[in-house]
């Protein structure tokens, strides 16, 4: 459930707003972040990080996690439902400058 909350908060208190979108029943929020570049810092086993994809519609998403463990469990779905999303083990204080930019940069669970 908090995941949920966290979630819709998110939704529409950040992105719709960072977008300039007042209104989100005149969108089609499942493709509301077709067109950026997302990267989820402590996406753990990245619960939100497929939310990204499944309901926003987010086609570029990296999620990285200083745990082994929970990298491997967000492998692991993907590798069963496959969204396209790339997981990495990194420690956010130690994180290499990326090739391509990000829009976004989320950290549902960075300070958890």
């Amino acid at each position: 459930f908090r995941e949920d909350v966290e979630y819709h908060s998110f939704v529409h208190r950040l992105v719709l707003r960072a977008l300039n979108i007042k209104d989100a029943t005149i969108i089609n929020l499942h493709q509301v972040l077709a067109e950026y570049r997302i990267l989820d810092i402590g996406c753990g086993a990245g619960y939100l990080t497929r939310k990204l994809r499944e309901e926003l519609g987010c086609k570029d998403i990296v999620g990285i996690d200083i745990s082994s463990a929970m990298i491997a469990i967000g492998r692991a779905c993907e590798e069963a439902h496959p969204l396209g999303i790339i997981y990495h083990v990194s420690d956010v204080q130690h994180l290499v400058k990326p090739e391509k930019k990000f829009d976004f940069v989320v950290a549902f669970y960075l300070l958890n």
